[in-house]
């Protein structure tokens, strides 16, 4: 093991970094290193733009790999080395963002309709009306369950606690009449 390897791995071990982040940075820069046939120390920015432009070029690799493997570099030279780096120096890719699919009023009814139970047909209702993700109902279920009147929505990284009255879209179900998604708005 070189004395530069041991290095990184004291300080990854230092700020307690998950195993899988340490074998995952070590890789990049064992790649990083193969990729120049020279150790690191005598590396630059410069070679960082090189080895980038050669991931997206020739090895065609997702801009989220390249942003993986861009950190490690950044943590090499800044941390280990201790070289004092600008971000623009050692620069992340930008990642494409997807867009959503969006599902026409037949495809909204049909998949309403597919529920097996009055619960689920109200879970795929409320996750419609309110724009929620399959996500947050599966990991929230006692949330949704909690009161009868409300369904109180716990704090997320971007907004607070929310309270969203049952009745609306959902209340046809609790009454007992035929729902239609779009006819009852």
């Amino acid at each position: 093991m070189t004395h530069l390897r041991q290095r990184m791995l004291d300080e990854l071990q230092r700020r307690n970094y998950s195993q899988s982040t340490v074998r995952s940075y070590i890789f990049a820069v064992e790649d990083f290193t193969r990729y120049f046939h020279r150790s690191p120390e005598r590396l630059g920015p410069e070679h960082i733009r090189q080895y980038q432009a050669y991931l997206f070029r020739k090895r065609k690799l997702s801009p989220g790999t390249i942003q993986g493997r861009t950190a490690a570099l950044r943590f090499l030279f800044v941390k280990t080395l201790r070289r004092p780096y600008l971000p623009d120096d050692i620069p992340f890719p930008k990642r494409q963002r997807r867009l959503p699919t969006i599902l026409d009023q037949q495809e909204v009814a049909r998949l309403i309709d597919s529920a097996g139970n009055l619960m689920h047909r109200t879970m795929m209702m409320m996750l419609y009306a309110t724009g929620w993700d399959l996500t947050f109902v599966a990991t929230n279920q006692s949330a949704l369950k909690s009161r009868p009147l409300r369904y109180f929505i716990p704090p997320s990284k971007s907004c607070g606690l929310h309270r969203v009255p049952k009745g609306g879209l959902t209340g046809a179900f609790w009454t007992g009449r035929r729902y239609h998604p779009f006819r009852d708005w």
